[in-house]
């Protein structure tokens, strides 16, 4: 098989093309087919030698891949659909491209309680369809669909996907939002190229914006995105298909807000901003004008508040620690106070996400709660409380757990 192998550890350049055995599955273990892989912060830091693998452990670095690992195919459709693409009422489930940061082929598989597969929609077939699309900037390539899309009301389906530019003799990944219609037509695309200025590097770069979430806000019809690498959450215009495609505003370090205190007046530590955030959601049955988020702060490049390519656990920045936010925005007044903002006990590199159960507590998952290479993963119910009290925890060993949600049960109208 054919396997990129570091040499030794250092830059890039250490990364070579080499010939390798096929492995042989041990007990509990497959073997896959890769397909496609992606870069994750973790493999950078093993090729530079801050994160050797475990014992036992290959040294082939690669977290993240996609590919197949010998189970029989099963392509039948039963007749169920999602929403207004056909599915009625009742269980499914959706796998959109998980984890962090690979850039898959497969854009999303909508599957029956039977595991069976409904539909689904390649990297290649998104191109073609892009191609022969009417709407402004769908003329683009892209590599790959990741990490989150939104279902609209209106059967509409928005997918994060990434494209490329090369300025300066670099590669530059940036990424864009389409709107994919009830028959999968692309009908409207916004892209982070024309947005946002290139020039803002504050982490990972020429892995620029690293978008991980879009939600969809019923009041006002526009959509907010997180934007990993730039530290920021933003809100752009998109009424439904019919707005101007702006941003609205930007939330976060060196956005358009200003961080307040819960007893009053303005948060003047930079830190206290979300940094390489994960998974927003509201907080409030409002979505626009005065409303709510919660979302998972990694932490990772807190630094940047202090230093220019700051990241965190290093001498003269902040130490590496994730906290649990939720915001209280004023969109007229550009506020966003700190209403709740308690440390998670342990730091977690990425990954997580948040939410609001309907008891009022605050659930959170730890994606990586321990630091690599044990993978391990803790989900917490807490209080709304200063201190917060855990009333619930969930701790999953040998695995990250990318995100967490709780869900009444797989069955329509039961509850566990």
């Amino acid at each position: 098989m054919t396997a990129i192998e570091i040499s030794s550890y250092g830059p890039p350049n250490v990364l070579k093309l080499v010939h390798r055995s096929k492995p042989e599955p041990a007990p509990g273990e497959v073997v896959i087919r890769v397909d496609a892989a992606g870069v994750a912060r973790a493999d950078v830091l093993q090729r530079q030698g801050k994160y050797p693998p475990p014992p036992g452990a290959s040294d082939i670095p690669g977290l993240d891949v996609a590919g197949e690992i010998g189970i029989p195919r099963h392509k039948e459709d039963f007749g169920q659909t999602l929403g207004r693409w056909g599915v009625p009422a009742g269980p499914y489930v959706v796998i959109p491209v998980l984890g962090p940061s690979t850039l898959r082929d497969t854009l999303a598989l909508p599957i029956d309680m039977k595991g069976d597969l409904i539909w689904q929609m390649t990297a290649a077939q998104l191109n073609q369809a892009l191609a022969a699309a009417s709407c402004a900037g769908c003329n683009i390539v892209v590599v790959g669909t990741h990490h989150d899309f939104a279902i609209l009301p209106n059967g509409h389906l928005i997918l994060i996907a990434s494209t490329q530019q090369v300025a300066a003799g670099v590669t530059v990944t940036g990424d864009v939002l389409i709107d994919l219609d009830q028959n999968h037509n692309p009908v409207w695309l916004w892209n982070e190229f024309d947005h946002l200025d290139p020039a803002r590097q504050p982490y990972s770069y020429p892995d620029w914006t690293h978008t991980n979430a879009v939600i969809y806000s019923p009041d006002d019809r526009n959509l907010i995105i997180s934007i990993r690498h730039q530290n920021w959450l933003v809100k752009i215009d998109y009424n439904n298909g019919a707005g101007t495609g702006e941003i609205l505003w930007r939330l976060g370090y060196q956005g358009d807000f200003t961080l307040m205190t819960p007893v009053g007046g303005a948060d003047t530590d930079p830190a206290d901003w979300f940094y390489a955030q994960h998974s927003p959601s509201f907080a409030t049955t409002n979505t626009a004008g005065k409303f709510s988020l919660v979302l998972f702060d990694n932490g990772d490049d807190r630094g940047v508040s202090v230093v220019a390519g700051g990241t965190c656990g290093v001498v003269g920045q902040p130490a590496c620690y994730s906290t649990v936010p939720i915001l209280q925005l004023d969109e007229n007044a550009k506020t966003a106070t700190l209403a709740f903002h308690p440390t998670t006990p342990d730091y977690s590199f990425f990954g997580g996400n948040a939410e609001i159960l309907q008891n009022g507590n605050v659930e959170y998952d730890e994606c990586a709660s321990t630091a690599y290479p044990a993978n391990n993963a803790v989900v917490y119910e807490v209080t709304q409380t200063t201190p917060p009290q855990t009333v619930w925890q969930m701790r999953i060993t040998g695995q990250y757990a990318y995100r967490a949600m709780r869900i009444p049960s797989l069955y329509p109208g039961v509850q566990w």
